[in-house]
Formats: structure tokens, sequence, C-alpha cells
């Protein structure tokens, strides 16, 4: 189960540098962000920032539980 654990965590942290890269990239892009069009894509990406925090702490959560799991069930 340590693999399938350490595969979920390596993907959890692509997914979180996939949205950093992308808020980067949006940030350097240099647009007008009060026209709003632009207000809109910024409300956007500003969603997927929170819901991408969302799902690092749920995978951090399950990770650690899943660890709990395992040290009680190798105690049996």
């Amino acid at each position: 189960m340590s693999s399938s654990m350490n595969i979920i965590t390596g993907e959890v942290q692509r997914f979180q540098s996939s949205v950093k890269q992308l808020r980067s990239d949006i940030k350097d892009a240099g647009v007008n962000w009060h026209d709003e069009k632009f207000q809109k894509l910024s409300k956007m990406v500003t969603q997927i920032a929170n819901n991408s925090k969302n799902v690092v702490v749920a995978a951090d959560r399950f990770t650690s539980d899943v660890k709990k799991f395992e040290s009680v069930a190798s105690q049996n």
C-alpha cells in the first residue's frame, strides 16, 4: 500500500505545482485585469486555486489516515 500512497502524494504534488504555475503564468501575462472579461478569468483562477488547496488538504488527510490504518493493522 505504501507505493500507492507514494503515487497519490506525487500526483497531488504535481497537481499543486501545475496550479501554481498557472497562477504565475497568468500573473505574468501583463493583461489589464480591470477589464471585465479578465476579472471573470481572475475569479475563475482564484476558485481553481482554492479548490486545489482543498484537494491537497484532503490528500494529506487521506495519506495520514492510511498510514494510521497500516500502523494499526501491522500490530495485529
